[in-house]
């Protein structure tokens, strides 16, 4: 249930700072991860990457939670442990854009091959990272059920956006560079992992803004229903 001194009524200001929580901590951590796995290419990065991608939203959301719910260090736990669970998934996708870079007849196919492993680790992301999270709401929020379909929905929705999003900006930023290469202006190409790397961040900005603004509006709700129902139960 709520803490007693958490306020009666979930103002906007909640909402607000879920969806920057969610969005900021997002553009750190995928921009981040990729620029470990652009530098480094190995399993370590991807570990690397993973763990950045349960910690930073899951301490960032906990501190927008912390008036509202108990025992908040569980939701950084469950954030990790819902991120950790993709590992497998993403492993799998690591090791077929590897296939995809020492295979050039392959592609096209790869890629989108590729895209489709995208989509679906981070679809579990989203499961995943909800069903660890409701092990935390089921005491606390009224209809706590409801958040892991909610999670699964406002990734899936965030995540589909990012990947058209990604692709755009990935043709964009290398004909930029081919580009850069012919016209010899900025060089573009000696820092093409930065490049790369605040590229999947402001997609993870996109990603994160979206996600959270669908989660972070049916929290609120939850959390204003179950200040609600405190209230009616004072005598």
């Amino acid at each position: 249930m709520l803490e007693e001194n958490s306020p009666g009524s979930i103002d906007q200001g909640f909402y607000l700072q879920w969806v920057f929580a969610t969005g900021i901590s997002m553009a750190i951590g995928m921009g981040g991860s990729a620029m470990a796995i652009a530098k480094i290419n190995s399993m370590g990065a991807l570990i690397w990457g993973t763990g950045l991608l349960g910690i930073l939203p899951g301490v960032a959301q906990a501190l927008v939670l912390r008036r509202y719910i108990t025992r908040v260090g569980w939701w950084i736990l469950a954030t990790v442990g819902g991120s950790i669970v993709t590992l497998g998934p993403a492993a799998l996708t690591y090791r077929v854009n590897i296939f995809i870079s020492d295979h050039e007849a392959n592609k096209v196919t790869g890629f989108l091959v590729l895209l489709a492993l995208v989509f679906v680790t981070d679809l579990m992301y989203g499961f995943a990272t909800g069903a660890m999270q409701w092990l935390v709401l089921r005491n606390q929020v009224a209809r706590p059920n409801r958040w892991i379909l909610v999670s699964t929905e406002g990734w899936a929705v965030g995540i589909t956006v990012g990947l058209v999003l990604a692709v755009i900006l990935y043709f964009l930023l290398a004909i930029f560079i081919v580009v850069d290469q012919i016209v010899g202006l900025l060089d573009l190409y000696y820092y093409e992992d930065t490049a790369f790397a605040l590229t999947i961040g402001f997609v993870g900005a996109i990603v994160g803004v979206i996600a959270g603004a669908i989660t972070g509006r049916a929290l609120r709700k939850l959390l204003q229903e179950t200040a609600t129902n405190d209230a009616g139960q004072i005598p």
